[in-house]
């Protein structure tokens, strides 16, 4: 009888302490969440250190919180086994929040878009593309483009060596080439059928560091259209955080004079960070939306299109094609396999009303 005590005592001391650890857990997790939800640094004076830290764990959590839904899930159901019923109550809204999202971004294209929706003369076709810089090949994606045929391409990693071979593979047919080309990891290049309207512009970001963002305004059944291609910092350190943050903050002005100038855009490319992330909002405050959310359908992951662990749902989406709200997106959806560590994205727009 003493030894059946003794470990009823233990079990009830350690379902205390499971019940206790666990509550914290979910005040951090809801501490966590305003974190993510209200922190934006501000890049217009500089960042500091901790301004860069702060910047880079917002951006980690923000890329990885579907992630932590699921490790999330699986706690909170090991607390309902041990009927530690408060603290899984407690964290239930924790899942929703974190999860959510994700599953609602898994439902199925709306009726009449995709790829049985509006495809034609009347719509437009463009493909987004990061090369990876260290890719000596780009066969499967001259392959993509000859299959789907895109009316504009923008492309990012563009290294001299992989312009001069998409250059001979694409140059007869898009003659109309806006080249940014660097040895380094940030070239881009903007390739169209569509002849420009004026001579396309190359801006850098102001702590001048070489990252270069193409903008070519094209000619559209009869109107001009901006495609932006975009190129931010990978967050691999708080330096490249804080160039990120202040590269994404200055997009906004450039925004503003388009809008200004009632100029349509598309803005598409490597952000460095999904939907949710600080470096998107200077698109989502300014109303753009994202090919993928309104149209696409499933996961939509872009990145890693190679490896194993990241590439199991919930995925990570850090390329997007964004667009302004005198455009309609009809279709959307995610390349094939390229030689690249990114997925192409594609997305056709018609005129809205």
């Amino acid at each position: 009888m003493r030894s059946e005590s003794g470990a009823g005592a233990r079990t009830g001391v350690l379902r205390r302490a499971l019940a206790r650890l666990a509550l914290v857990a979910v005040v951090c997790g809801y501490a966590g969440l305003a974190f993510l939800r209200f922190y934006r640094p501000d890049p217009s004076d500089g960042m500091s250190g901790p301004e860069a830290a702060f910047a880079w764990l917002s951006l980690i959590g923000t890329t990885f919180l579907p992630h932590a839904g699921v490790v999330l899930l699986g706690a909170l159901s090991v607390c309902a086994a041990a009927r530690l019923w408060r603290a899984a109550v407690a964290g239930a809204p924790l899942v929703a929040l974190s999860l959510g999202p994700w599953l609602l971004g898994l439902e199925p294209v709306r009726a009449g878009r995709g790829p049985a929706g509006a495809v034609g003369k009347d719509t437009l076709l463009v493909l987004s593309a990061n090369l990876l810089g260290s890719s000596r090949s780009d066969e499967e994606l001259v392959a993509q483009i000859a299959k789907h045929e895109p009316d504009v391409i923008l492309l990012q990693e563009v290294r001299p060596g992989s312009l001069a071979r998409l250059g001979a593979a694409l140059g007869e047919e898009y003659v109309h080439q806006a080249p940014a080309a660097r040895e380094h990891l940030y070239g881009e290049a903007i390739f169209s059928k569509l002849p420009f309207t004026r001579e396309p512009r190359v801006i850098m970001p102001e702590d001048g560091r070489d990252l270069p963002q193409v903008m070519a305004w094209v000619e559209w059944q009869g109107r001009e259209l901006c495609v932006w291609d975009i190129h931010l910092h990978s967050p691999i350190s708080l330096g490249s955080m804080a160039g990120q943050a202040s590269l994404a903050w200055e997009m906004g002005a450039e925004l503003d004079a388009l809008a200004a100038a009632g100029t349509p855009a598309i803005v598409a490319g490597d952000f460095n960070s999904p939907w949710g992330g600080q470096p998107l909002d200077a698109v989502r405050e300014r109303r753009y939306r994202e090919a993928h959310r309104e149209v696409g359908s499933g996961i939509g992951r872009s990145w890693p299109a190679q490896g194993i662990l990241l590439r199991l749902p919930p995925g990570i989406r850090i390329d997007h094609i964004t667009y302004s709200r005198e455009l309609e997106c009809v279709e959307a959806w995610g390349g094939e396999w390229t030689s690249s560590d990114h997925r192409p994205q594609f997305a056709r727009f018609m005129w809205g009303d």
